[in-house]
């Protein structure tokens, strides 16, 4: 039977993790279900944490006490360095670690989960080929006793962790992996899609940027939605810099309401979307990252002024993984602009 390690890092913080091939259940999660965790009342909001580009999830680290107060997400690539993502929550609780077996990467989380995350264990799979392979251990839990269980919330077959989404305030409210296909350190970039919001009406369109563009705002008309959107798209240079202005492509969608145009910075790109939606979509918010590369952002997000207007529901926000750039818009339009996409990435 294999071992569990544990550790003492500088301060009292607790390392738990797995000898390599074996598998600690944390007791209690034979018998948990597959549910999210409950209701989010972060006063800080939804958080995306992402590992660089080429690199997985490999552990999580943070403070918990009777509840996971504050995480934050441990990245390895190839070298098999470890890098951190940042953090989010609030500064109760004592400091942990956990990680996978070296050689693993992360695949689900299970735990257990009342108004906040009482408890979190990592799922871990071996890697074998730049993907996961063999049977899937757990890593020790870390926080309370209280709550219901949830999970595994499981990536996709094929796919890994490479990052954690969710939302916080004194504690963190809720919790899931962010997932994509595994790939190799140095790997091309993949295109990824965000779901859609908005309502099933309206042509699809596709608004594309160049083959050597990003992503980087808006040009919409808007009343209390949006009536029409084009992509202001700009050319990259290999190491990031813009090419020139940004251009606009063709408008999709009506004539009505007043034109606006949100850009990001210059040096930087669009790397998700967020906003409000119904049969229609009511805002808009584009989030912005400094490029680093033609194919990859890095460092502190930031969102543009808002479009459209204040009805419907939020949705998102729909961060672009891995640190790759929005490439596009994908739309459903008619006289309106009914659903929206955004679209990381290229082959």
């Amino acid at each position: 039977m294999s071992k569990r390690r544990a550790a003492s890092l500088p301060g009292g913080m607790l390392v738990l993790g797995l000898l390599a091939g074996g598998l600690l259940l944390p007791a209690g999660f034979a018998a948990a279900q597959d549910v999210r965790p409950g209701p989010a009342s972060g006063a800080d909001g939804r958080f995306s944490l992402q590992c660089d580009f080429g690199q997985t999830l490999v552990g999580i680290r943070g403070q918990a006490g009777e509840f996971i107060d504050r995480i934050g997400g441990l990245c390895a690539g190839r070298t098999g360095t470890v890098a951190e993502t940042g953090a989010r929550g609030g500064t109760g609780g004592g400091g942990f670690e956990i990680r996978c077996a070296t050689g693993a990467a992360v695949t689900g989380l299970v735990g257990t989960r009342g108004t906040y995350v009482d408890s979190l264990s990592l799922e871990c799979r071996p890697m074998r080929n730049a993907q996961p392979a063999g049977e899937a251990a757990f890593t020790a839990s870390v926080g309370g006793r209280g709550g219901q269980p949830f999970g595994p919330l499981r990536c996709p077959a094929g796919q890994v962790a490479i990052g954690l989404k969710g939302r916080a305030g004194t504690f963190v409210d809720e919790l899931e992996p962010d997932c994509a296909p595994a790939r190799p350190a140095g790997a091309a970039a993949a295109v990824w899609v965000s779901p859609a919001a908005g309502g099933k009406q309206g042509n699809d369109i596709k608004l594309a940027c160049g083959a050597d563009e990003v992503l980087v705002g808006t040009a919409t008309r808007n009343g209390n939605w949006l009536d029409a959107i084009a992509a202001l798209c700009v050319r990259v240079t290999d190491d990031g810099n813009w090419a020139g202005e940004p251009r606009s492509t063709d408008h999709a969608g009506g004539a009505g309401g007043v034109a606006l145009t949100r850009s990001c910075p210059r040096g930087q790109a669009v790397a998700g979307i967020s906003g409000r939606s119904s049969n229609v979509v009511n805002q808009l918010v584009s989030e912005c990252r400094p490029l680093v590369s033609a194919k990859a952002v890095q460092g502190p997000s930031q969102k543009l002024e808002s479009v459209g207007g204040t009805g419907g529901d939020p949705f998102g926000p729909y961060p672009c993984p891995g640190n790759l750039p929005a490439t596009g818009l994908k739309v459903g339009a008619g006289i309106y602009v009914d659903r929206v996409q955004v679209v990381c990435g290229r082959e």
